[in-house]
């Protein structure tokens, strides 16, 4: 049974308050909620120290008349305009974006702060998040992350492929003024709304319904729309209507933004293959794993191992017997591999 998260909801705005949590109710099963319209009231009930606060947000008039540091695992304050940036280690939110993102928002922050993958709500319209990220270099991760969007889509849902490579091996240009730098290029107004730029920019595929971005001007701006950039627009992507699954294509660095990007995934698939170079690697990165167990224990109980033996198509052992040499036949007309098949199936349930 999971833990309801306890969210304590503080604004002036009585109404605003009241609206959210309603919504927020409708969640009944991921919050256990608390609500203050008047400061007193707050300080009260947080006055002892022994309240269990997972998440505390309080509009910008609240924070101000907070002297003492409420014992919280994450800091919420909402704002009226801007969205994204930390200060003094409370979190800014937008608090009148769509009710969804605001929820993903809160709950994004939640898991990056406890490593703890929150419930997902019957009925909830954010998309899952689905990653596929290796170590080990040359292993036909981008195939797999195009043959695993094609698999959803077989699997009734609707899907988005995400490269966030640093240096994008697959991307397809749009129609004339499409392109993912039209979005980097408002990420980068404050308080600005992404969906718009989002829809603009995106891209379908005729032949398999998957979507995609546009190609950005220059591969190399995802190195320079810094990480809470790439956190705001993957939040905003995952509460759109969009998709139901996004699958995020990783490069094989591994850092402390890339482990925050790969603890939103709800899945994570792991491409390996065999030789004394690739398992040292693997090898590396599960040693790794298990030197910060307390950060990243939720993550590895997310990864799915899927070895890459496209050179034995044929022998009925192999988990994954089709890794194609062209990406452009991964994402059209490639046959999709039946293990990919039953992941997506699997994931999709669960």
């Amino acid at each position: 049974m999971v833990n309801k998260i306890e969210l304590y909801l503080a604004d002036d705005d009585a109404v605003y308050l009241e609206r959210l949590s309603m919504y927020l109710l409708s969640k009944r099963n991921m919050f256990q909620l608390h609500t203050f319209s008047e400061f007193e009231k707050l300080e009260n009930a947080v006055r002892d120290g022994n309240a269990r606060i997972d998440i505390l947000a309080v509009s910008e008039q609240f924070q101000q008349l907070i002297t003492e540091k409420i014992n919280a695992k994450v800091r919420i304050l909402l704002c009226e305009q801007s969205d994204g940036g930390e200060t003094d280690g409370w979190l800014h939110v937008n608090k009148f974006q769509k009710t969804d993102n605001l929820i993903a928002q809160l709950l994004q922050a939640y898991e990056q702060e406890t490593g703890q993958p929150y419930a997902r709500s019957k009925g909830s319209t954010a998309a899952r998040i689905w990653g596929v990220y290796s170590p080990i270099g040359g292993v036909g991760k981008t195939a797999f992350a195009l043959l695993l969007s094609r698999a959803a889509v077989k699997a009734g849902a609707k899907a988005f492929y995400l490269n966030m490579e640093y240096i994008s091996s697959f991307q397809r240009d749009g129609a004339q003024g499409q392109s993912l730098s039209n979005v980097f290029l408002v990420l980068d107004t404050k308080g600005a709304n992404l969906e718009p730029p989002i829809r603009a920019n995106t891209v379908q595929e005729e032949q398999n319904g998957v979507s995609m971005f546009a190609a950005p001007e220059s591969t190399l701006e995802w190195n320079d729309i810094g990480i809470d950039k790439a956190h705001r627009l993957l939040t905003t992507l995952s509460g759109m209507v969009m998709a139901d699954v996004i699958i995020i294509d990783f490069d094989g660095e591994l850092n402390a933004d890339k482990v925050g990007l790969l603890q939103r995934c709800d899945h994570v698939l792991v491409p390996v293959q065999m030789g004394d170079s690739a398992e040292r690697k693997l090898q590396a990165f599960r040693r790794e794993l298990d030197l910060q167990s307390a950060q990243m224990s939720a993550l590895a109980s997310r990864l799915l191992y899927v070895q890459n033996r496209s050179d034995k198509a044929g022998d009925a052992s192999v988990p994954c017997d089709a890794v194609y040499a062209s990406l452009d036949q991964c994402f059209s007309t490639a046959p999709v591999p039946p293990v990919l098949t039953r992941i997506a199936q699997e994931w999709l349930r669960g």
